[in-house]
């Protein structure tokens, strides 16, 4: 293939991956703030630092990057929709295609550096890619795929997060240029960008700088021992590591912060660690896996660590041995983690992601090993990935809804909207205050539309310009009458409020 036309197609392949997700987050699975977590994180709340013994220390990237998307959101698309929330949700739809779209972008620069064919990254990245949504896949119910969440504002704490991590981990893979802080060939803006990606990657949750914390533990153990069988100085390999051992100490200081934090302290008092209750909910994610995923990985996996094996191939083995240990400091984060905060956690699968991702590119690089000692397996891979396709999906409704109480989403839109158009009438009335009325969910505090969340609503919709001044929420009251708006999803989205 010449380099013209291996330009065409990646560009077309990578063209389609970000229109996928765009469409898939619009219409499959819009993200709409649905709870008022999502509406207390709409707007700017903290600079972009770590800030000591605070509730979350160190989740900078979530609370900066959130409102940044939802006012660039508001003054791009809400002109386009007339509704401020799907307007939010075509910001946050951009921003899931954008993150996926750089992860596989990456995949293939790792993948072309290890002398992947283009057509072997393409089918290997589908793969990878197919995976998210294959893995949970089991039985009628709906898919609790790897991307999915309990609402919007978890995009930005955990989703985006990983994949920013994953994609970080993937980009120094692929550039050993990365690895030290030398200015040199022209690489000076490239590392700038790239040091302040990895900022907003280590400090944004601690089980998403999991992953590249674990890479670069795998990393720096094995440079150093072969800087110890080369005998290589200190200064030297102090110089070659530079970036690496920058990224180490920040995300030490970023665990030293959240150690301090708020709700750390408070887990300290309250809970016990539960390093065995945490073991035993590994089968249970295990039991809710779908089987042909865990036998076809499996079978990849064995395949390829027996090839390697066999041929002993002095090239291939570096790299998988590398990616083994990552996995291997992952799981160990993951458990001790989990067993301190919370054991129940190590169910969630936008908290293990990390471990899924190391594990996904293990296997990617063994299994490719053993594909291709097997070159009639070759002609089968497109109808495998197609097979795979096809059990992704399910009869009804494939997706999860992006909200916990798995309310559709064009109802979200309509009770969002309708406090709105609440406020916008006290506005118009000449109000100061008001009290807004929400449907009953019958359950403690009612559920998304918390009656304790006075303070955020009307703040929320001045600071993005629906209503022209503060309007104080008095009340949020559940109401019978609200009912209404959760019995019917409408055949379209509502896009117009009271202008």
């Amino acid at each position: 293939m010449s380099e013209t036309k291996r330009k065409y197609v990646l560009t077309l392949y990578f063209l389609i991956i970000f229109i996928i997700f765009f469409v898939f987050y619009t219409a499959c699975y819009p993200i709409l703030p649905s709870d008022m977590d999502d509406w207390a994180y709409i707007y700017p709340r903290r600079i972009a630092v770590p800030i000591w013994k605070v509730w979350n220390p160190i989740r900078v990237f979530a609370e900066v990057g959130m409102p940044a998307v939802s006012m660039m959101s508001s003054v791009l698309f809400r002109p386009l929709t007339g509704n401020i929330f799907t307007a939010m949700m075509i910001g946050y739809a951009l921003c899931m295609a954008t993150a996926m779209t750089m992860l596989l972008f990456f995949l293939y620069k790792m993948l072309q550096k290890k002398q992947f064919t283009v057509n072997q990254i393409i089918l290997w990245s589908l793969f990878f890619l197919l995976s998210h949504f294959w893995i949970f896949r089991i039985d009628y119910q709906m898919n609790d795929y790897m991307l999915r969440t309990s609402d919007a504002c978890t995009h930005f704490f955990y989703v985006i997060p990983n994949l920013m991590n994953a994609t970080a981990v993937l980009w120094l893979e692929s550039d050993a240029a990365l690895r030290n802080l030398r200015p040199s060939n022209g690489s000076y803006l490239k590392k700038a960008v790239f040091l302040l990606f990895a900022y907003f990657c280590i400090f944004s949750n601690i089980w998403s700088g999991m992953i590249l914390a674990a890479y670069l533990g795998s990393v720096m153990i094995f440079h150093t021992i072969a800087a110890i069988r080369n005998k290589i100085r200190f200064q030297a390999w102090l110089s070659e590591n530079s970036m690496l051992l920058l990224l180490i100490v920040m995300w030490l200081v970023s665990q030293l912060f959240e150690l301090n934090g708020m709700r750390a302290v408070e887990i300290a008092e309250d809970k016990p660690f539960e390093i065995g209750r945490t073991l035993a909910f590994i089968p249970l994610v295990l039991k809710g896996m779908n089987h042909r995923y865990v036998f076809t990985i499996g079978i990849l996996f064995v395949v390829g660590a027996a090839e390697l094996l066999r041929y002993r191939d002095k090239e291939k083995m570096p790299a998988i041995y590398r990616w083994g240990l990552a996995s291997i400091l992952a799981f160990l984060y993951l458990i001790l983690s989990c067993a301190k905060v919370g054991a129940d956690y190590i169910r969630r699968p936008d908290v293990f992601y990390g471990l899924f991702f190391l594990c996904s590119i293990l296997i990617i690089l063994t299994g490719a090993v053993g594909i291709n000692r097997f070159p009639a397996a070759k002609l089968i891979l497109p109808l495998i990935l197609v097979i795979i396709l096809s059990d992704c999906n399910s009869p009804g409704r494939t997706w999860r809804y992006s909200n916990y109480m798995g309310i559709d989403p064009r109802i979200i839109n309509n009770i969002n909207n309708d406090i709105v158009n609440q406020l916008k009438e006290a506005e118009l009335e000449g109000k100061d205050s008001t009290t807004i009325y929400v449907p009953d969910f019958e359950v403690a505090d009612n559920g998304l539309y918390s009656v304790r969340a006075t303070e955020i609503i009307g703040e929320t919709m001045w600071k993005l310009g629906v209503v022209n001044k503060n309007i104080v929420v008095d009340y949020i009251v559940p109401s019978k009458e609200k009912n209404i708006l959760l019995e019917t999803a409408p055949e379209r989205w509502s896009l117009k409020v009271i202008p």
